[in-house]
């Protein structure tokens, strides 16, 4: 051992006085002389990319002139990780996989589609990445190796996250911490029980779960610290900031996420994280000057580095809100013409991989454990009549999600279709009508609230103007501020609003709102193209989940389920 770390030191120092190509290319081949277990030992423990580069190529010289399949292997899997994120480890991914060692050892070409699968997701081809990580489980289930498949099911639930399933993924994550429930698991496997903490401190943060995002975040700070390299240290730094943002402890926020940002430099996708949630915290810290310019960093980053398209997404969105209200039309039209191809983009990705996951991945599970159970009925006659009815239950539940998909999706186009009538019938409406209406409706609200005809009439009357002019998009309206608009009691109002359009005030602000949003998505093409949180803001919703979840309440279909159908029914004149 000492002998080692003498010449593991005469290694880097050697390393660090010899910077010219054809020296370190003289330095390698020297290197390469020295045992594998050497050369790990310098790849693993150096704290310089330069020496780790140049030991792992040494390690990868001397497999080659050996011809040493498994050594080779080892040896692209270092230079994979050396060059992370980037298209030069899909290709040292790939010449794993090109050696053909299945046979060999299965779990090397598992770790080789693992590997590949992990740098595509980084580069944000996330149906790729699926595919290699399937083929990876294939090899890991052959040589039933359980850690294997929790590192593939670890990325299934990243990719989860990318189609924004944070409750599917919270699942996973807490399942695969569970794996670690021992320190010598922790500290065998130190990298996967960092990011399996790390990865549920993001979907605690991603469900709205911040006590527990914290705690977590503590954990994760705590352990990486422990790592001689600080393991994953700067991520939990950005985690931590982005529970803080969302308790609104916005200095706190800014100064864990600045620290993190500074040590990630190089890592794009979590810098424009940590920008977005910068922009939020100085935003919330009453700075939108200082907040702004996070924004613009992140507008940056994406023209060169499409892979952050889903920070890019809210970045613009938080930028079309800045140029709307500062005037700006001509940085207002190039954001929207940005956003917009954003979200086609994402929206066909999502619906894609979304089906794919369950085609490829849940659905080949369900069979497999079906297929387990036939096995063992073959095996085992004992236990024949339950292991027939675990079946008979597992291929019902499996018809019946089959039949509520089928119905769901029936009953929505019915929905869907009653919603454009009532529509129309509404639009065909006359003014005369109305003024029946009112006359009726007077009458009932006059018996239900006790007050006198001719309020409930000027009221009722007042109430028809205000929705004909639309000024129920302003999001500003509150009970009080509309009955002074109205020059009436907020009481009378409220009285007489729940009588005659039989919901609260809120809900009654809610409902013109659903049916104005619908009017401009059936009429206007250009609307249809919004995201969800413009379209939102744009008929008085401060958030996009509000909107959505007030639309569905409504309509009984969701928004972009409404939207598709429209585009749909448009398409074919």
């Amino acid at each position: 051992m000492i002998f080692l770390k003498k010449h593991t030191f005469c290694f880097i120092l050697l390393l660090i006085i010899t910077p010219s190509v054809k020296a370190q290319s003289t330095q390698i081949d020297s290197l390469s002389g020295q045992s594998f277990e050497v050369l790990e030992d310098l790849y693993k423990k150096s704290l310089f990319d330069s020496i780790k580069k140049q030991s792992a190529q040494a390690f990868l010289l001397k497999a080659k002139r050996e011809g040493n399949a498994i050594k080779i292997a080892d040896g692209f899997y270092f230079l994979s990780e050396i060059h992370t994120h980037t298209p030069l480890a899909v290709r040292y991914a790939d010449s794993i996989l090109s050696l053909n060692i299945g046979e060999i050892n299965h779990n090397y070409t598992a770790k080789g589609y693992l590997q590949k699968g992990i740098q595509l997701y980084y580069l944000s081809k996330n149906s790729e990445a699926l595919e290699n990580y399937l083929k990876a489980n294939e090899y890991y289930s052959v040589s039933k190796n359980e850690y294997g498949k929790l590192c593939v099911k670890h990325y299934i639930g990243l990719l989860k996250n990318s189609i924004n399933k944070p409750k599917e993924s919270l699942t996973i994550f807490r399942g695969n911490l569970l794996f670690f429930n021992s320190r010598e698991k922790q500290l065998k496997h130190q990298k996967q029980y960092l990011k399996s903490i790390f990865a549920l401190a993001d979907s605690y943060n991603r469900n709205g779960l911040l006590d527990s995002a914290e705690i977590i975040n503590k954990r994760g700070l705590v352990e990486s610290i422990e790592n001689n390299k600080k393991y994953l240290y700067p991520y939990f730094l950005l985690s931590y900031g982005i529970t803080k943002n969302f308790k609104k402890e916005y200095d706190l926020a800014i100064d864990s996420l600045i620290k993190g940002t500074q040590l990630l430099k190089n890592k794009k996708v979590a810098l424009a994280d940590g920008y977005l949630y910068l922009y939020k915290s100085f935003n919330g810290n009453r700075q939108p000057s200082k907040a702004i310019e996070y924004l613009k960093k992140n507008d940056s980053i994406y023209k060169e580095n499409p892979e952050i398209i889903f920070q890019a997404k809210k970045s613009y969105e938080y930028l079309l809100k800045y140029y709307k209200e500062n005037k700006n039309k001509e940085k207002y039209l190039k954001t929207i013409e940005n956003l917009l191809t954003i979200d086609n983009i994402i929206k066909s990705n999502q619906e894609n991989l979304g089906q794919e996951i369950i085609n490829k991945y849940e659905i080949p599970i369900l069979i497999s454990e079906k297929e387990r159970l036939i096995s063992e009925l073959d095996k085992n006659n004992s236990s024949k009549k339950i292991s027939i009815f675990i079946l008979v239950i597992i291929t019902s539940l499996f018809l019946l999600l089959t039949f509520y998909f089928f119905k769901k999706n029936k009953v929505n186009k019915k929905k869907f279709n009653d919603l454009i009538l009532e529509f129309s019938r509404k639009k065909k409406l006359s003014n005369n009508k109305n003024t029946d209406l009112i006359k009726i409706t007077t009458t009932t609200t006059t018996t239900t609230t006790g007050l006198s005809k001719e309020l409930v009439k000027d009221v009722l009357k007042k109430l028809l103007i205000f929705e004909k002019s639309n000024k129920f998009i302003k999001n500003n309206y509150t009970l009080n501020s509309l009955a002074k608009e109205l020059k009436t009691n907020s009481t009378y109002l409220s009285k007489i609003i729940n009588s005659s359009k039989e919901v609260n005030f809120s809900n009654y602000l809610n409902k013109l709102r659903i049916e104005y949003a619908i009017q401009k998505l059936t009429t206007d093409k250009i609307f249809r193209n919004y995201t969800v949180q413009a379209i939102a803001e744009d008929v008085g919703f401060n958030k996009a989940q509000s909107f959505s979840t007030a639309f569905q309440k409504e309509t009984g279909i969701s928004i972009t389920y409404f939207i598709k159908q429209i585009n749909n029914k448009t398409s074919k004149y």
